[in-house]
């Protein structure tokens, strides 16, 4: 049996909810309701007398503090929370008394739908993601609980605040595990005035719950504070506590290439070694710069200059071939970690690599991607999806304070992949996997190296408090290698089928720039708004290919 907890609400919420409970395909639900009752015995008036719905005598208070109230009452094996007048898919309680486990706990979509007649919103979630529930509560609004390991575990803690029922989801996911995604939507949301309430109460008490989770799991943290974007809050950032500070080798491909940016030339990787040799940089740091032979004596001497004794210099000889040249320049690299960079970045806040070195003090995360930016400001890079055979750079071009993909760009949390453009790993990890296939000379080197990082069982996080200015052309329009396509389809057509951290919202419509499909079609099947951008395979093109 499910029960449903809900406190307080005006009547006509009310029989809208109850409404949802009575269409159930399947009968075996209870309604904990938590609000005054009237002289008749009603809870609401126009509510019907109902076996199923149980009357928490209350008086107004605290909403936390009515939800414990209802819990208290609740008698079915698993319990959830649900506002007055949203509203359960008819077979909600039948999908939970089927899938769930006993002891287990999931969450599941949900739609959004407005007063004002707008369509509505329907936000598909990702699978489980213990680092995106840090960093935001995207698994709570609709999470079903195990109620009897709930109670043993304290129940609803109303010293939470507006975040006990995160509080909930966050133990139950440290005492039962990972929870279960069920597809839906089964919650509609009604009446909702602001679309995509990320976190609902006060961001303060989301941020508390977050750094005693942290506290449990035995996750150091400095801070854990509220993000916002357009104004409103859309998660945490875990300002983790960095133990030590490991060695890390930045390897850069270059050919000293040179364009203009900004109205002005610029020698991109002497432009990047200028960046990142700032005060307040990252310790323990060397820079490998892997040339071409016909890089300019002038360039390296200006990185000498600025680099000194960090500076690794390896010449390679030999046509372009991005996997090579990284995994030449890993080779005579000494740190502990390693972080490919293209050299046409800018870096544009001395602790970005702080910040993702920390996110590997976690072993069972085994890369770590940052978020990348148009020299315009739009989005370039949030992670890859995975989807329809294809990898993509989905919300590409998209202003970066938008909140589409369930403000993914906005908070940390898993990806499928990361472009090799700017990845964190340990060398070890590196190593063992087999480095950048060279198989892929040019397009597809980092979705392989993303997808046998996966298959060592470990997961690949992004951080957008990690953020670089890309040069890379926006209206470049790039072509794919067929022999790379095949072969990605070869090792991978399983893994590119249905990617499980960005699903779609709709109606959004989700650009992405393609890195192409394994099958060399174009775009993503049933969404006309995705327009495809291939990787380019073009020699004087191919270092901006990721």
């Amino acid at each position: 049996m499910l029960s449903v907890l809900t406190s307080g609400g005006d009547p006509v919420a009310l029989q809208r909810t109850y409404q949802s409970l009575a269409a159930q395909t399947d009968r075996r639900w209870q309604w904990c309701l938590a609000v005054g009752t009237a002289s008749d015995g009603h809870a609401v008036p126009g509510l019907p007398l109902d076996p199923r719905v149980v009357l928490v005598p209350a008086s107004a208070g605290d909403p936390t503090a009515l939800l414990a109230l209802a819990l208290d009452s609740a008698e079915g094996q698993h319990v959830m929370t649900l506002a007055a007048g949203d509203r359960l898919s008819a077979d909600m309680v039948e999908t939970i008394i089927r899938d769930l486990a006993q002891d287990g706990w999931g969450y599941t979509d949900e739609e959004q739908v407005f007063p004002s007649g707008r369509t509505p919103d329907l936000w598909e979630k990702p699978d489980f993601s213990p680092e995106l529930l840090r960093s935001q509560p995207y698994a709570v609004r609709t999470a079903v609980l195990p109620r009897k390991r709930l109670q043993d575990a304290g129940g609803i803690r109303t010293r939470a605040g507006s975040g006990a029922w995160y509080d909930a989801v966050l133990r139950m996911s440290e005492v039962v595990g990972p929870g279960l995604h069920l597809p839906g939507p089964l919650v509609v949301r009604i009446d909702v005035r602001q679309s995509q309430r990320f976190v609902e109460g006060d961001p303060a008490d989301a941020a508390r719950v977050v750094r005693e989770h942290c506290a449990r799991v035995g996750i150091a943290v400095d801070d854990v504070r509220p993000v916002f974007a357009q104004g409103r809050p859309v998660g945490q950032r875990v300002v983790r506590t960095l133990s030590r500070y490991p060695s890390v080798s930045i390897v850069v491909p270059t050919r000293g290439g040179s364009s203009v940016v900004r109205g002005r030339p610029r020698c991109h990787v002497v432009e990047l070694a200028r960046s990142l040799w700032v005060e307040g940089r990252y310790p323990h740091l060397e820079v490998v710069v892997v040339y071409d032979a016909d890089t300019p004596s002038a360039v390296l001497e200006e990185l000498r200059e600025i680099l000194g004794d960090a500076l690794v210099l390896h010449r390679y000889e030999g046509w372009f071939h991005f996997s090579r040249k990284c995994n030449v320049g890993a080779i005579v690299a000494r740190g502990e970690y390693l972080c490919f960079l293209n050299d046409d970045m800018e870096i544009t806040s001395p602790d970005w690599l702080t910040e993702m070195v920390s996110r590997l003090e976690d072993p069972e995360v085994g890369a770590v991607g940052a978020r990348l930016v148009f020299a315009d400001g739009s989005l370039q890079h949030i992670g890859h999806r995975y989807a329809g055979g294809g990898a993509g750079h989905p919300l590409f071009g998209w202003r970066a304070s938008t909140l589409a993909l369930g403000a993914a760009a906005q908070v940390a949390g898993e990806r499928s992949g990361v472009t090799a453009a700017c990845v964190l790993l340990r060398s070890s990890d590196f190593a063992r996997i087999g480095g950048f296939s060279e198989l892929f000379p040019l397009n597809y080197n980092d979705v392989d190296l993303c997808l046998k990082i996966r298959e060592e069982g470990m997961r690949i996080v992004y951080t957008p408090h990690a953020e670089l200015v890309h040069f890379e052309s926006q209206s470049r329009v790039p072509r794919i290698l067929p022999s790379e396509t095949t072969l990605l389809s070869q090792r991978w057509a399983g893994r590119l089928a249905d990617d499980l951290y960005l699903r779609q919202s709709r109606p959004v419509a989700v650009r992405h720039a393609f890195l192409g499909r394994p099958d060399g079609t174009a775009g993503e099947a049933g969404d006309p708004a995705t327009p495809a951008v291939p990787v380019s395979a073009e020699p004087h093109l191919a270092e901006e290919i990721n």
